[in-house]
């Protein structure tokens, strides 16, 4: 798999993460909040690694989750 797909393939990993960040929140557990904002931050690097230090995502079509 390519770099780009890679990160592409990331961006919808971080983009579920974000949406578990609001589910978390909306339950008020500050704990899992934490948790998942420290794994999307992992997500961020790894993606930002594939792409040979270009900003996360800014390869990759943002404007639609899927």
């Amino acid at each position: 798999m390519s770099g780009r797909k890679k990160a592409a393939a990331l961006f919808r990993v971080w983009h579920g993460v974000r949406e578990l960040i609001e589910q978390a929140e909306r339950l008020g557990d500050s704990e899992l909040v934490h948790f998942l904002a420290v794994t999307q931050l992992l997500v961020e690097e790894r993606a930002t690694a594939l792409t040979s230090g270009v900003a996360a995502f800014d390869q990759v079509d943002t404007s639609l989750p899927n």
